[in-house]
Order: structure tokens, then sequence, then C-alpha cells
């Protein structure tokens, strides 16, 4: 039997130009409104990010790397135990690591040039941590004794 495709919903956003407490990096307009426990960054392309600031901009500047800051403004939003992996993009997941304010273990494999970032902070209530044991097993409240 194949799985049920029906609740997938593909959006897309128009990508500009902006800063996060004074660096210049891109966010996507329109993110979808989930609270997501696993977040996977690839994106975006250099030219489909609009705009300028101060004569700086991603488009037509290839050796320029792409720095997408959406994630540092839904920090606070996120559950323990989400994962996010960052794909190919070391001087994203860097500034990403620079800038998160909570307990995230951050591994980097150079071989793959896959970031791996999880939220490693005590469950919330007794409903995410059902959610955790279920995910995540007790291996995930062995990493929590540390914090």
């Amino acid at each position: 039997m194949f799985p049920d495709f029906s609740t997938i919903n593909i959006s897309h956003s128009k990508c500009e130009i902006g800063e996060y407490n004074g660096q210049i990096c891109s966010f996507y307009s329109d993110v979808p409104n989930v609270v997501a426990d696993l977040i996977y960054l690839d994106g975006p392309s250099a030219n489909d990010v609009e705009g300028a600031i101060r004569g700086i901009s991603f488009m037509n500047c290839p050796e320029r790397t792409i720095i997408s800051g959406n994630l540092l403004n839904m920090e606070a939003c996120f559950l323990p135990g989400t994962l996010i992996v960052v794909d190919g993009r070391t001087n994203n997941a860097r500034f990403l690591q620079n800038n998160f304010k909570r307990n995230w273990q951050v591994s980097f494999s150079e071989k793959d040039g896959v970031s791996m970032f999880e939220l490693v902070e005590p469950p919330l209530g007794r409903i995410n941590r059902a959610q955790l044991e279920y995910c995540l097993g007790d291996g995930y409240f062995e990493r929590v004794k540390g914090w």
C-alpha cells in the first residue's frame, strides 16, 4: 500500500535580502505556518534573493555565500528535540550557531558537508515529554541530563 500524500502542501515564497542584528542575510517573506520538528535547509539560490542593502546584494555575485535568517526569527517557537539539517551551507550553519540563543548540540560532517543542530532542552510539559519519548526515546533524555 502506498502512503497517503493528500496532506502534502507545497508552498513558494519570495526571498529578500534583510538584516539580523545588523548582519546581512536573506529571508523568505512567507514561510509555512507549522511547528516543524525536522527542518532541512538547502536554499535559497543567490539569484532568488531580491534587493540590496547599502549596495550589497546576493544576485549576480556567485562567490558570496547565501545566509538564510528565518530560523533565527523562529527559534523561540521551536520545541525541544527539533532537528535542523543544513546541507552544504557551512557559512549559513556557522551564522546560525553564532546567533542561536538556546541549547543546540551541533555536529558537522566535513566529508558530507552537512551540519546538524539538535535542540536539547528538558520537555516543556507532559505532552512534549510524550512526543520526545515516542520519537527520540531514552537517548534524548540522557543528552538532556547535561543541560
